[in-house]
């Protein structure tokens, strides 16, 4: 399984959020459909709220790549 970080400067990102930052959608209103359309795992459980909050340190799969959540390098 491919593993990849992504670096956040606040306490969290959300879902929605986390996709378009990684460029897995360009415009916001494509999250839904992006959301309902792919696997998306969250500790074991199928997610699929685009506002779903993820915290430093917290992973998630999407599509089997693991993104991990790390604070920003400054």
């Amino acid at each position: 399984m491919n593993t990849e970080t992504i670096y956040i400067y606040g306490e969290y990102i959300t879902l929605g959020q986390l996709i378009k930052k990684i460029g897995l959608v360009e415009k916001g209103g494509d999250e839904k459909s992006f959301l309902q359309s792919h696997s998306i795992f969250f500790g074991g459980v199928e997610e699929k709220r685009r506002g779903k909050k993820l915290h430093i340190g917290e992973s998630i799969t999407i599509d089997s790549i693991t993104y991990t959540i790390c604070s920003s390098k400054n």
